[in-house]
């Protein structure tokens, strides 16, 4: 993953930078503002006196803090009830929330402008353009607030995070297994005795690889890089990273290009888009909760995901340099992986679930029809390991032979 994209990441996922950049701007605003109210020293706008400005700026300005309080407060109880009820791992959904950074924005920026502007009113001097545009602020503020609220309501149903992870893990598909592949490149040349490179930060999930860069260091040292973790996988502090063939560690130093995080992210790990449904299905068919409805919501999102895999080609997990060579190879998910994935504990947990069989029984003979010749025996198994959970879960002879059915409601089409 490049620095850019880590920065971006970052960005998009902390709650603190648009809030931070709208009272920047806000600050610039009013001091914009109080030079033309000094320069015009026409009353433009608000018609009151000093006192009653003083006044207007004050309560604008307090009243605003509270607002910004509220929000943060319905935010971090959005988050709590999305990790408790849901699932922690789509928490950055909502972090990524632009409602939320542009409700904060909004509050912090009139908070700003309104307590600027208050420390330029003089008996003398009135600022008559700034407590107008303050006022507007606040009109603004309430409208920002009535969405917030109306988006945040909307925002934790199980349906709306189901999509959000959907449409990103759609977004990461596209990104990192498009229809068009280069071809498979051959096995990388190595050497019989590697030299191991050792993770020197702490322990940590890889978050990205930034394979541009690390081929051509690994090109100008005429060396090959062999992975020992991929995005997604957890590499403990001072254990193996890496193998070096062909070229020392300190010529060939490519730690810098690998991406350590404490948490996974979709930008290179298209799996973890299906780890997320698949902990979404799993929660609601969990004793606790008993909603084979809302997992039903969330197996369509995994049909929908492998469906697109089904006809696309899996990266072979090497990567040459511009001669056609193999500079580094990494550990790749496979077809079968994404199924295993997919549907193993789904089927597990949903084994007592009508809806559930009903479900993947239309998932597996869809995505089965489509996929080549080659990638139908995982799904030939899943179909397998199904028909066998039918016949232990329903002792029933109706039961399992309305569990065998396609459907794509699970039940009721």
């Amino acid at each position: 993953m490049r620095r850019a994209d880590r920065l971006l990441e970052y960005l998009r996922t902390s709650l603190w930078v648009v809030p931070a950049l709208a009272a920047l701007l806000a600050v610039g605003l009013a001091l914009g503002t109080i030079a033309i109210d000094r320069s015009t020293g026409a009353r433009l706008g608000f018609e009151g006196g000093a006192e009653a400005a003083r006044s207007v700026l004050s309560t604008i300005a307090a009243a605003m803090i509270t607002f910004t309080g509220l929000v943060f407060s319905i935010t971090i109880v959005a988050l709590q009830l999305a990790s408790g009820q849901l699932s922690p791992r789509v928490m950055r959904a909502f972090l990524r929330d632009r409602t939320s950074k542009i409700a904060l924005g909004t509050f912090v920026a009139t908070f700003a402008f309104a307590f600027t502007a208050l420390r330029a009113t003089r008996d003398d001097a009135v600022p008559g353009i700034s407590v107008t545009i303050a006022i507007l602020l606040v009109f603004a503020s309430v409208g920002v607030f009535i969405h917030y609220i109306n988006h945040t309501a909307h925002a934790i149903r199980a349906s709306a995070v189901i999509e959000t992870v959907a449409a990103e893990a759609r977004e990461s598909l596209e990104r990192n297994y498009p229809a068009q592949q280069p071809a498979a490149a051959s096995e990388p040349a190595t050497a019989s005795e590697p030299t191991l490179v050792h993770n020197r930060a702490g322990p940590g999930l890889v978050t990205g690889i930034n394979a541009p860069r690390m081929v051509a260091i690994a090109a100008a040292a005429d060396a090959v890089v062999v992975m020992r973790a991929g995005p997604g996988d957890f590499v403990p502090a001072d254990a193996p990273l890496l193998e070096l063939h062909g070229a020392a560690p300190e010529d060939c130093d490519v730690l810098d290009c690998i991406s350590l995080g404490e948490e996974r992210t979709m930008q290179q790990d298209a799996a973890f888009g299906f780890r997320q449904l698949v902990d979404l299905a799993i929660r609601a068919l969990s004793p606790g909760v008993n909603d084979p409805t809302t997992a039903i919501q969330a197996i369509d999102q995994i049909h929908d995901l492998l469906r697109r895999l089904a006809t696309r080609q899996m990266p072979a997990g090497r990567i040459c340099d511009e001669d056609g060579t193999v500079r580094v190879a990494y550990p790749s998910v496979g077809w079968e992986d994404f199924v295993s994935l997919a549907l193993d504990e789904v089927r597990i947990y949903g084994a007592g679930s009508l809806q559930v069989h009903r479900r993947l029984n239309e998932l597996i003979g869809d995505v089965a029809a489509i996929a080549p010749a080659e990638r139908r025996p995982p799904l030939r198994v899943q179909a397998e390991l199904l028909t066998a959970a039918a016949q232990r879960e329903f002792p029933d002879a109706h039961d399992r032979e309305a569990a065998g059915r396609r459907d794509v409601q699970g039940v009721g089409s």
